[in-house]
């Protein structure tokens, strides 16, 4: 996220390199803005060298990358759903992003109420326009937050909560903000597992076993049941525009409680991605490598990313989006996208994936045509 400093508390800038060190009236502190063709986010660091986040969010241009620092460092905090939404709200009728206002919705379908999903709570409310509600929050910590397969205490998943409400744009932009991502990684995402954006019943990954939609005896999950919704005899086990897991192939086990609130509320749906995408990112998955014998790996890269992010990562990997071999800090992000649809750190199938949403990423094929 471009700094997150107002302009108004721009005094001077001089150009070191490829960065603007800008020096802030109301303290010692420098703020580090890239210039435009730099591919580093910005970043707040005070004149000692350590660095610094402030501690509510500010909109910017494009919100970028964020390593695992500051207020997104574990133990940091990180930002709540209000305070982006205030950031946000404030100018969003100025920002405008691939020719159109982002007050302007591109997605129709996602303002339009719906018939009641599965289980029939009577929410028939616009997908944009629906937070999850007290019960829905409650069943998705009901488990202790187990589900998310990250490694306690579960500090990331904790926060989601799907508060918040605007065209797909703005949603898009919010968990940016919320969770220190490059808003286009999200759009890129969206457009690789569902690119129509339609977040209303949007199934994906088929399955024809009862005991692969079903939660099966596990009692924190038991009311989750997907069999025959949308399709006869079968169940779809992903949802929402970026394709999360609701059931896996276990019965006693996988994101369970975050049915039906991942269906009826994109932004519930784009919070839950995105900060399992942070969580990932900051090596909150350690146990979860380590099951599948690439625990060292992913930890390497984690470190990496955390004490160098924009030094370039030894695993040569080519980012098409910049044209350059891959910082550690995009890397780590890249196989954290890639384990979202293989479940294994960096292997051939993750890698395939890549290869589409980094092409979307670069192209910027994404709505409105």
């Amino acid at each position: 996220m471009k700094g997150f400093v107002t302009t108004a508390l721009f005094a001077a800038i001089v150009i070191v390199g490829t960065v603007a060190i800008v020096r802030s009236k109301a303290a010692s502190t420098y703020y580090e803005k890239p210039l435009p063709h730099s591919t580093h986010p910005a970043r707040a660091v005070d004149t000692g060298g350590t660095q610094i986040f402030p501690s509510d969010p500010v909109d910017v241009p494009h919100f970028s990358i964020q390593p695992a620092r500051g207020v997104f460092a574990e133990g940091g905090g990180g930002y709540t759903s209000a305070q982006c939404a205030a950031a946000l709200d404030s100018d969003a009728s100025s920002r405008i992003y691939n020719g159109h206002p982002i007050t302007q919705e591109t997605v129709p379908e996602n303002q339009q109420p719906h018939t009641p999903g599965s289980p029939r709570d009577a929410i028939t409310s616009a997908v944009n326009q629906t937070k999850p509600n007290a019960s829905q929050l409650a069943y998705y910590a009901s488990d202790g937050y187990r589900s998310s397969e990250m490694d306690p205490p579960y500090r990331w998943m904790k926060r989601v909560d799907g508060q918040y409400t605007g065209t797909t744009e703005m949603i898009i932009r919010w968990a940016a903000c919320k969770w220190g991502m490059d808003e286009d990684m999200i759009r890129a995402q969206a457009t690789s597992e569902h690119d129509t954006w339609v977040q209303w019943n949007a199934g994906g990954d088929e399955r024809k076993s009862i005991n692969q939609c079903q939660a099966g005896n596990n009692p924190d999950h038991n009311s989750t049941n997907l069999w025959s919704y949308m399709v006869p005899s079968a169940c779809y086990q992903s949802w929402s525009i970026w394709q999360t897991k609701v059931v896996y192939s276990s019965p006693n086990v996988g994101a369970w409680t975050t049915w039906p609130a991942i269906n009826e509320s994109t932004a519930f749906a784009a919070d839950y991605r995105y900060a399992f995408q942070r969580s990932c990112m900051n090596g909150n998955l350690s146990g979860f490598f380590s099951d599948k014998g690439t625990g060292g790996a992913y930890l390497s890269d984690v470190a990496n990313a955390k004490n160098a992010p924009y030094s370039v990562s030894p695993r040569n990997f080519w980012n098409p989006i910049t044209g350059a071999n891959a910082t550690n800090l995009e890397y780590v992000a890249f196989a954290c996208l890639g384990a979202h649809y293989s479940g294994h750190w960096m292997d051939s199938d993750a890698r395939s994936y890549l290869n589409s949403l980094l092409s979307h990423w670069k192209n910027k094929d994404w709505l409105p045509k």
